[in-house]
């Protein structure tokens, strides 16, 4: 599962961090974000489960989201495929799911 950023390309997780006192928006600054190259998928990308089956994959928030203030933010991932795989013979989900929000404390 490949990360980024909500605006980014070539990415199926992303995740929001909001203000959890003001719930406001907090965008990664332009010039803390990781620049990531990706390649479109390809069929090693793609993976066909079993119903009951699942996938996890750890993600460090911090890498992707300087937390530069300390206080309390609610994070909520997404999950969204747009590539339907239908060039390798695929029929995987496309859309989006969305997690409950998570909530952290940075203290740095």
């Amino acid at each position: 599962m490949a990360p980024g950023y909500r605006t980014g390309f070539n990415r199926e997780i992303f995740f929001d961090v909001y203000d959890s006192s003001t719930g406001e928006l907090i965008p990664a600054p332009e010039n803390e974000r990781v620049d990531v190259h990706r390649m479109p998928p390809s069929r090693v990308d793609f993976q066909t489960l079993a119903p009951g089956d699942s996938v996890e994959s750890v993600l460090d928030a911090h890498f992707w989201h300087r937390f530069s203030q300390p206080g309390t933010y609610r994070i909520v991932f997404t999950y969204e495929n747009t590539h339907d795989g239908r060039e390798f013979g695929l029929e995987p989900f496309t859309g989006s799911i969305v997690s409950d929000p998570h909530v952290i404390t940075s203290e740095d």
